[in-house]
């Protein structure tokens, strides 16, 4: 795996002792298995076998009531698959089309009640942003959160979305190449680009009309497109991977929730580093030194996560959280030839988040360098993502302004490294507090004259007199991600 940040001698350290002595990769995950993980939580061979004919029953069923057409004016025309479903497209002969998705874990044995809270809060979450934004949500005809029905799993009927994905439009005629730099567009290229971009923030910056005292998971007692319908409360949200998901309850002030979650990590690598391993006089001389790097990464955190901005006194002055799109990539925005944004897909795991990674921030195309998966091979370079990061910025403060949001503008420059942070503290998607210190490793111009994480972990570990490290930690990142 290509990897923006190497993982460098702390990856050895600490992670191995956590993987190869206890066998867990992180304090999040479940012990290992003989079947990897997509064996696992992965019924795509299952879901593949049911017949075309049943799932246009299922489409007639929902979107023909009155049965004007026959299975025979419906058409499948085609199946794909991602990384968590399994989706049918199918044609009536009037022109609709429709998609219909089926989770890769859509069978009895793997389906369990935390993925019918996901399913079931993404169509209703769908449906509440249609009803009151101008987003280009696709809508929701029918959906079931069991196994219980026609086609023996859970799935989810939606308006097919026309255009094509925003991908198309940041790669240059040829579609192998990478994009060119923002200097180097065409002004056709280039206007169409901006289009893109100024729609996305106006979008966005649509979601500013709801706040919550809490950040989690939408829960919806009545149909949300109803006049009369009670808006939603925030509960427990589930990440939905691929392994079983886990459950995070909802909280209100985001510094304690991060530092629960910080601690949560050390303590399971140390616990990890007790009760694992050989006992030997040499292995637990090793073991030591591997719990005083943890000591001093969770020092290392407590200073840096100092600068995520949120209240720090919850009490006086209470934190809102707003709502954002989950996985904003290039992939889930339709676009038309010129470039205006005629749909956005898959809001699976929408939930109510901090503000500075709500809705003004970064959308992942465009911060895609600070993913541990980043590529050149596949991504647009630091570069060019720094020219679009500028100009997205622009328009979202324009689409801001004069609101009663305008301040949130202050987070969106920042805000990749504010999604870093949040996702490193949880463990979300391969990301974790080790890669976080990684990556500060080379955005702190002080420490990067020690070429690795564990020198400066080992000093900073090193008692407290040296607490005026930990001030310069607070100073500089502070400094570096302040908003503007």
């Amino acid at each position: 795996m290509d990897m923006f940040v190497d993982r460098n001698t702390l990856t050895s350290a600490v992670v191995s002792a956590i993987q190869q002595e206890s066998s867990l990769s992180s304090p999040f995950d479940t012990p290992p298995s003989t079947e990897s993980d997509d064996s696992r939580r992965n019924a795509f061979p299952r879901i593949r076998v049911i017949k075309d004919h049943v799932f246009k029953e299922l489409l007639l069923g929902a979107v023909d009531q009155e049965r004007h057409f026959r299975s025979s004016d419906c058409e499948v025309l085609g199946r794909s698959e991602g990384t968590f479903n399994h989706c049918v497209i199918l044609k009536l002969t009037d022109g609709r089309k429709y998609v219909i998705k089926v989770p890769a874990q859509g069978i009895p044995e793997l389906w369990n009640e935390g993925d019918a809270h996901v399913l079931r809060s993404e169509a209703d979450t769908i449906g509440f942003i249609r009803r009151h934004t101008s987003i280009p949500v696709m809508e929701v005809f029918a959906w079931d959160a069991s196994c219980d029905n026609h086609l023996g799993a859970p799935y989810m009927i939606q308006e097919y979305a026309h255009g094509f994905t925003a991908a198309r439009l940041f790669a240059i005629p040829n579609g192998i190449d990478p994009c060119p730099p923002p200097s180097e567009e065409t002004a056709d290229v280039r206007q169409r680009r901006q289009t893109f971009l100024r729609d996305l923030a106006f979008m966005m910056a649509e979601l500013q009309k709801f706040t919550f005292d809490k950040s989690g998971m939408l829960y919806f007692e009545d149909d949300p497109e109803e006049d009369d319908a009670k808006p939603p409360t925030v509960g427990p949200w589930y990440e939905y991977l691929l392994s079983s998901p886990r459950e995070f309850p909802a909280f209100s002030n985001t510094h304690a929730f991060l530092s629960s979650m910080i601690t949560e990590t050390i303590e399971g690598a140390k616990q990890a580093l007790i009760d694992n391993g050989p006992t030997d006089a040499h292995s637990m001389r090793d073991k030591n030194r591997k719990a005083w790097l943890l000591d001093g990464l969770a020092l290392f955190c407590e200073a840096a996560y100092s600068a995520f901005p949120g209240s720090k006194n919850p009490t006086d002055h209470p934190e809102t959280f707003v709502l954002c799109h989950p996985d904003l990539d290039f992939q889930n925005i339709h676009v038309d030839h010129t470039g205006a944004i005629v749909g956005i897909i898959d809001w699976q795991g929408t939930r109510t988040v901090p503000r500075p990674t709500g809705f003004a921030s970064l959308p992942l195309c465009l911060r895609a360098d600070w993913e541990p998966d980043y590529s050149l091979k596949s991504r647009l370079p630091p570069w060019t993502l720094q020219g679009y990061r500028e100009d997205y910025v622009g328009y979202m403060e324009e689409a801001l302004e004069g609101t009663a949001s305008s301040d949130d503008a202050k987070f969106t420059l920042h805000s990749d490294w504010y999604c870093f942070a949040l996702s490193s503290a949880m463990g979300y998607a391969d990301q974790n507090v080790q890669d976080f210190a990684a990556r500060m490793m080379k955005e702190v111009g002080f420490l990067r004259v020690f070429g690795g994480t564990d020198p400066f972990l080992e000093y900073l570990a090193d008692g407290g007199k040296y607490c005026h490290v930990v001030e310069m930690l607070r100073r500089e990142i502070g400094r570096l991600y302040a908003p503007e």
